[in-house]
């Protein structure tokens, strides 16, 4: 109950701001804290001492969460405006913790050659102040990984480069990588530093020596795009996550396949640690059956599942004593801390709401219907739905909470015909996503809206 108030005085709040805004010209921007992340968690961090985890998403929020009590300390805040701009794809903390990466859509559009929307920031990780905004690469970071010592930090780009920075007082490009003819997901440093792994949409993994950023070995077998790598503590192993579901093991001093580790029901996603003692191997789940599992290196062996969670899980990382794993995703963007030795839940992390599938309108106009349970059938019905608002009593407009969702009949939803009129979408636009929404009579277009960065960039 407490969540939906909370929902019903941030709607209050937001018609107040409204008037507000209309009277002034720098429009101030609504934010509304549900206590945890409201949108896909693309990497979690412990800390050095295991006390803390360091979460990253495309909500443009990075946050600080104390084990100990299951709460955030802090929060490190990017952009806020409408669109993609300020979405985090990656992140990294340096070993010392002393700094924080983090990248993504730095920027407005993609494709570019600015430097902008490729920039990383590197954080001053205690005090939460930008140490330096590192410029190079032309298209959107995915992925980013420190050196064991810390002086060096890992990127990989839609630009199909890796660059590795010189991480300093003044932080530098120390090289650029670049062989690969796709985007670029993954990267790793080997224990040592004296090499970098990375992998691609174009199906292959690449060994690059750090020193003169030469190629070592060109990595070919996965049937699908590389999602993930990791390197064993000890340097002995690398690990690669595949769309064609396949995890494989590589000789981590020549890049030489070994062979298939272990093959899962859907797509390697991007998360993929290793245990501090290089024994286990902890996966995400991509999509339904949303599985992690945890294997035993080398022999394949499934030791562990878990599935806790409801869809997608991108983020996965093992703490520094080997006991515990940290997964982070599903529809509630929630994360959960738990055994690594017997699955058991230690910690659920996660705030309050969740995100709304369905929408629609009672018959007489008076309350407001929605639904947190994705349950796709069509464009049309994602999910039920479940609660209600209140925004008329009698002749008085207002808001107030109503109760569950009795008769789901009371309600329209979405509706793509009446009568002569129709609606559909198309590919279109700049980013050519389905960013047109036609509207036609008797099947003849008389109009189009066509959505951008700040609208969302396509129709759903």
């Amino acid at each position: 109950m407490p969540g939906h108030f909370k929902i019903i005085c941030s709607l209050i709040f937001l018609s107040l701001l409204a008037s507000v805004s209309a009277a002034n010209a720098a429009e101030p921007v609504l934010r509304i804290d549900t206590g945890g992340h409201m949108a896909g968690i693309k990497d979690v961090i412990f800390t050095r001492d295991g006390r803390f985890l360091v979460s990253a998403s495309t909500d443009k929020t990075v946050r600080v969460w104390d084990l100990s009590t299951g709460r955030i300390v802090r929060t490190i805040l990017g952009q806020i405006e409408p669109g993609y701009e300020g979405k985090i794809f990656a992140a990294a903390l340096s070993p010392d913790n002393r700094y924080l990466a983090v990248a993504g859509w730095m920027a407005h559009g993609f494709g570019t050659d600015d430097g902008l929307v490729g920039q990383i920031r590197l954080y001053d990780f205690a005090t939460g102040q930008i140490k330096a905004l590192l410029k190079g690469h032309g298209d959107v970071v995915h992925t980013l990984a420190f050196s064991s010592d810390g002086r060096y930090l890992a990127s990989g780009s839609s630009d199909k480069t890796v660059r590795l920075w010189h991480i300093s007082d003044r932080p530098s490009q120390a090289a650029v990588l670049k062989g690969h003819k796709d985007y670029i997901y993954a990267v790793a440093f080997s224990p040592h530093g004296r090499f970098v792994v990375s992998g691609s949409d174009d199906h292959d993994l690449r060994l690059w020596r750090t020193s003169d950023g030469s190629l070592v070995r060109q990595m070919n077998g996965h049937q699908g795009r590389v999602k993930a790598v990791a390197y064993s503590p000890d340097g002995r192993y690398i690990v690669s996550g595949s769309e064609d579901k396949t995890i494989k093991l590589w000789d981590g001093l020549d890049g030489s396949f070994i062979k298939d580790l272990a093959r899962q029901e859907k797509t390697i996603p991007n998360g993929v640690s290793f245990s501090p003692d290089g024994t286990r191997l902890l996966t995400g789940s991509y999509k339904r059956p949303n599985i992690c599992y945890v294997y035993s290196v080398p022999s394949g062996r499934r030791l562990i599942s878990f599935s806790k969670h409801d869809n997608t899980v991108l983020a996965t990382d093992v703490s520094p004593d080997g006991r515990l794993a940290a997964t982070g995703g599903g529809n509630k963007r929630d994360i959960y801390i738990w055994s690594l030795t017997t699955g058991r839940v230690v910690k659920h992390l996660t705030g309050t709401g969740g995100s709304v599938f369905s929408v629609g309108f009672s018959r007489d106009g008076r309350e407001i219907a929605w639904g947190n349970k994705s349950n796709y059938r069509t464009h049309l019905d994602r999910g039920p739905l479940e609660r209600t608002i209140r925004i008329k009593d009698g002749p008085e407009w207002g808001l107030s909470l109503g109760g569950r969702v009795r008769r789901p009949s009371r309600f329209l939803r979405a509706a793509d015909r009446s009568g002569p009129y129709s609606l559909r979408t198309k590919k279109g636009g700049r980013y050519g996503y389905d960013a047109i929404l036609e509207v036609l009579k008797e099947g003849t277009v008389v109009s189009s809206i066509e959505r951008s960065s700040r609208s969302g960039y396509r129709h759903r």
